[in-house]
């Protein structure tokens, strides 16, 4: 799976690439999966993660997140905040 413009690679457990998510003030406000706009209305969690440095793996942010409809969801960033991938869909 590529990233959103093809050069960065997405994590290998990724859901799918998304667009960037809206911001506000550094805080993530709501991103869209699937052509539906999920609100967020809390940020439960950020960490960075520096992957398999060794072999290349770039470091990246990850966002958990809990949506309007009751949704619980991992994103991720690249770091840079320019390529962004639904990470996990929690049940």
């Amino acid at each position: 799976m590529k990233g959103t413009d093809g050069d960065i690679p997405a994590p290998e457990e990724a859901v799918a690439p998304i667009p960037p998510p809206d911001r506000e003030g550094g805080t993530l406000r709501g991103f869209r999966y699937r052509r539906h706009y999920r609100p967020v209305v809390e940020v439960l969690e950020v960490w960075t993660d520096v992957g398999a440095w060794w072999a290349g793996e770039p470091e990246r942010r990850f966002w958990r997140v809990r949506t309007a409809d009751h949704g619980l969801y991992e994103l991720a960033d690249d770091g840079s905040g320019r390529h962004w991938w639904l990470y996990r869909i929690y049940d």
